[in-house]
């Protein structure tokens, strides 16, 4: 295999850092002379690109530990929503109680009140019977203390109208009594079924209300589940990219060591090429599900890629500012 390395061969991407771009143009100038058996130009090209990798390798190193800490919030963070999550669930749990005892309430308090409603009726219907029943006694004691001259002759021939009106007095009199007893049991009743009718209308203003707290608590559930799934799928791709640098970490560790015993290593400088020109995937690809492999030149780029953009260089830069603090 050439000593040229693919990074610029099939449209292959390219390193993005100019640290990556050094240790490419090293490596394929270290191998080129000792293709030509110049060994110590080999070795002065590699000591060079020394602290190029060595870059490299802390970078690497540092995404590691940002991607960690990325993974440990993630975690933290599902398992703070699914505690909510079951609080939530247990309020609900209350609320449905609180219905559940509540529909149980008005249903008696409506069969209550159908059972009051017909009382009612009976007592209406009684004081009706009683007020005719006054009516036709005070008719027939209005006729006997007529005061007409017919009246006064026809009571000299009745010697029993003055216990007959004494009678019907009586008859008046105890109708007035049954007629002011049903009144005030009317009126009690009548009471009773405004208290009812007042419960009840509490009673489905609490339900309304614990339906529509109900509602909003499982909305809310929901939307904390659909935080779940997504934080489910970063974590997913958290892991991706931990594989995946991880694996570059070991081979930054093996060039850095490599370079640091330049001399006694040198010849291991065509086992590196040689690797980054194998075509077989055997490296998590850091843009993907965590199931596809990609080659080592390819993963090194998309690598080098991601750790280069702003963003992550200024969360890079913010954690070693947290940990010189």
């Amino acid at each position: 295999m050439g000593n040229q390395i693919q990074f610029y061969e099939k449209n292959e991407l390219q390193p993005t850092s100019e640290a990556l771009k050094t240790v490419v143009a090293g490596l394929t100038e270290a191998a080129t002379y000792l293709d030509h058996q110049r060994k110590e130009e080999a070795i002065a090209v590699v000591t060079r690109m020394t602290d190029d990798v060595t870059y490299l390798h802390t970078q690497t190193i540092q995404g590691e530990q940002l991607y960690k800490t990325e993974q440990r919030k993630v975690t933290e963070a599902v398992a703070a929503i699914i505690l909510q999550s079951g609080k939530l669930n247990a309020e609900m749990m209350k609320i449905q109680t609180q219905i559940s005892d509540l529909e149980i309430e008005i249903k008696k308090g409506d069969v209550n009140m159908q059972e009051l409603q017909q009382h009612l009726e009976a007592l209406s219907h009684n004081l009706s019977n009683s007020e005719r029943e006054r009516n036709e006694h005070q008719r027939q004691l209005d006729d006997l203390n007529d005061s007409s001259a017919g009246r006064i002759i026809l009571s000299i021939f009745c010697l029993g109208l003055d216990r007959a009106i004494l009678g019907i007095k009586s008859l008046v009199d105890q109708d007035a009594a049954r007629i002011s007893i049903l009144r005030d049991e009317i009126n009690n009743y009548q009471n009773a079924l405004k208290e009812d009718e007042n419960k009840l209308k509490v009673a489905r203003n609490l339900q309304v209300t614990l339906r529509d707290q109900q509602k909003h608590y499982e909305g809310n559930v929901t939307a904390l589940e659909k935080q779940v799934e997504e934080l489910h799928q970063e974590e997913k791709n958290t892991r991706t990219k931990l594989a995946s640098i991880t694996q570059i970490s070991g081979f930054y560790g093996k060039l850095k060591v490599i370079c640091e015993n330049v001399s006694e290593n040198i010849t291991w400088i065509l086992d590196i090429i040689d690797d980054l020109n194998d075509d077989q995937p055997r490296i998590v690809d850091i843009d993907a599900s965590g199931v596809e492999l990609v080659p080592l030149r390819t993963a090194l780029a998309r690598l080098d890629s991601l750790l280069n953009t702003p963003q992550i260089q200024q969360t890079i830069a913010a954690n070693e500012a947290l940990i010189l603090a």
